[in-house]
């Protein structure tokens, strides 16, 4: 979602066929401002001199513990008016995702690089994952 807010997930949605989280569900989630989509960040602080002032948006994924991990093909592009990605980095294993991003009034949000079979996910914008194993039920 565009404009400024903080959402902290307590579950996602994982879809099993293909392997995906559901980024845009906010049922299991805190929200204080405008709700956040999962692996998004945004800002409206710096307006044209992003580069310059830095970002304020952020994003973390964390699957530690989970077995799951974000497929390496991920990545973030920009959106809103002059959208920034100032630095994204991903942990050896795969498990944490750290995010900055912002803009005047923009940000990033994933971008599925590597499709499953040339098939398009039904989420424009789903994290794709990797199952290390399945968690017991």
């Amino acid at each position: 979602m565009k404009g400024q807010g903080y959402t902290d997930f307590q579950k996602v949605r994982l879809k099993l066929f293909p392997v995906h989280i559901k980024t845009y569900l906010l049922p299991f989630t805190n929200s204080t401002y405008t709700p956040q989509y999962y692996g998004h960040a945004t800002d409206c602080y710096a307006g044209n001199n992003s580069h310059e002032c830095g970002v304020l948006g952020k994003f973390i994924i964390n699957t530690q513990g989970t077995g799951l991990r974000i497929k390496p093909s991920i990545n973030w592009k920009t959106y809103g008016f002059n959208g920034v990605i100032a630095n994204i980095t991903r942990s050896y294993d795969g498990n944490y995702i750290e995010g900055y991003c912002g803009g005047q009034c923009g940000g990033c949000e994933s971008r599925v690089i590597d499709e499953y079979n040339g098939r398009k996910p039904v989420e424009k914008f789903d994290l794709y994952i990797v199952l290390d194993t399945l968690p017991e039920m």
